[in-house]
């Protein structure tokens, strides 16, 4: 198949026409292998290119900030995980707030987009929701709403200038302040790091809820990382203060750690993440599908080719879809092909009124639809309004009367009415003589 993008063939047509053809985006291939493998099952040493680097990244909140009162999180409550690649500005609050984009760690610091593709950040954060699937944490790429506390992971940085892999505020022993902000400093040489960059994200995410280092190299807690994919310790651990794993007197939530493990100086991980946010998150919820472009009822000239672009809003986007494409007609039973964008482009739809019937469904298998409209006709759009006007398709003006004009005209056309949605629509240029001017001449049709 030419180019990267995978070619899924709908219909082949009358012999002599050009092939209709969609193309899909971005279909869900696998990310590119790592050079490190999974230690998660047998805490085993792994055979990584380099030695484990320094986490580095623990730094204790202002102990004002720790102890002044303030509503206490409900405990066994599930919590998210924000993972940004998209890029951010940190200005300058404390204590951190993720809805605001503020915190005392990394203030005032722009951090630019994280250079790697779609495919990969799908990859990390399954990668991620791999570890966490049994615990209360739901990990999403998109920014939840306003009204939900998150945890927002800023991915970007070189983990080469900051001389850590991520850094994190610490101390917060029950979660009592949950709009956290972390970061993940894996652009740069180590932007490849898939494995490592799951690790190193729930590893910041932990540091924000309380967690301490301990003393197991190969586990996701310890004070040293590389690109392993690794769990949270299932028992009681010994908290160490640095990467040569010497031991602490106390850790950071001697409370905690008294109850869980009855010593004031070690972790069980697992209990602290059941303790914190209780039962696995459940997705429940169908994604919600919006056609951005084009818009429903829009007419081309045929045969038509012309880019389909559509917006997923889900509880745990990006991932891995399903997507269906149906046209009433054409297609009336579309096989589902994993995608991670369910956008595609149309090649050469004939002429006719087409209903496409797209179905979506998330990893959990929710499901959600969507159809729309596309007219398509021998001639191009021409605005019969007296101005004599052809509708110019690739230009930006006039969008509104082009529209409105162009629906008029699809009466005579197809012989039925139709209304449009909000979106994009065709420009349309021409000039007319005036005989009401004053002055013989030439105006802009509006």
């Amino acid at each position: 198949m030419p180019g990267a993008a995978q070619l899924l063939l709908l219909a082949a047509l009358v012999a002599g026409e050009p092939e209709f053809a969609v193309h899909l985006r971005a279909p869900a291939v696998e990310a590119p292998p790592t050079s490190a493998g999974t230690s998660a099952a047998t805490q085993k040493a792994p055979t990584p290119p380099e030695l484990p680097v320094p986490y580095a990244d623990a730094v204790p909140m202002d102990p004002e900030i720790l102890s002044a009162p303030r509503p206490r999180r409900k405990l066994g409550t599930n919590t998210t995980i924000f993972v940004n690649f998209d890029g951010v500005h940190i200005s300058e609050c404390n204590p951190s707030n993720s809805h605001e984009n503020c915190s005392w760690l990394k203030k005032n610091t722009t951090f630019e987009p994280w250079s790697g593709n779609l495919a990969q950040r799908v990859a990390i954060l399954d990668a991620m929701r791999s570890q966490v699937n049994e615990l209360g944490v739901r990990v999403t790429g998109q920014r939840p709403p306003a009204t939900e506390p998150y945890t927002m992971v800023v991915y970007g940085g070189d983990s080469i200038e900051e001389e850590a892999l991520g850094r994190a505020p610490a101390g917060d022993c029950w979660d009592d302040l949950p709009n956290q902000i972390a970061y993940v400093f894996l652009d740069g040489e180590r932007s490849t790091w898939i494995n490592g960059g799951a690790s190193t994200a729930l590893h910041e995410s932990a540091h924000t809820w309380g967690f301490d280092h301990i003393g197991l190299e190969y586990s996701l807690m310890a004070p040293s990382g590389d690109n392993t994919l690794v769990k949270f310790f299932d028992g009681c651990a010994q908290i160490v203060d640095n990467p040569e794993l010497d031991p602490v007197d106390e850790g950071s939530c001697p409370q905690i750690s008294l109850e869980q493990c009855g010593l004031s100086d070690f972790q069980d991980d697992i209990a602290m993440m059941r303790l914190l946010f209780g039962e696995p998150y459940i997705d429940d919820v169908a994604p919600t599908l919006e056609l951005v472009d084009p818009f429903d009822g829009r007419y081309f000239q045929g045969p038509a080719d012309f880019p389909v672009t559509l917006r997923v809003i889900d509880d745990q986007h990006p991932q891995v879809y399903e997507l269906a494409i149906g046209v009433r007609g054409l297609i009336d039973e579309p096989a589902f092909s994993a995608v991670h964008d369910p956008s595609f482009d149309v090649e050469a739809l004939p002429i006719g009124e087409w209903v496409f019937e797209l179905r979506l469904r998330d990893a959990a298998g929710n499901e959600t639809s969507l159809d729309f409209t596309v007219v398509v006709g021998e001639e191009a759009l021409v605005a019969d309004d007296g101005c004599n006007c052809k509708v110019d398709e690739g230009g930006h003006e006039d969008r509104r009367n082009a529209a409105v004009l162009g629906l008029l005209t699809l009466l005579g056309l197809v012989g039925r009415r139709r209304s449009s949605s909000s979106g994009s629509s065709p420009a349309r240029t021409c000039w007319r003589s005036c005989p009401a001017s004053p002055t013989p001449g030439a105006r802009r049709c509006r």
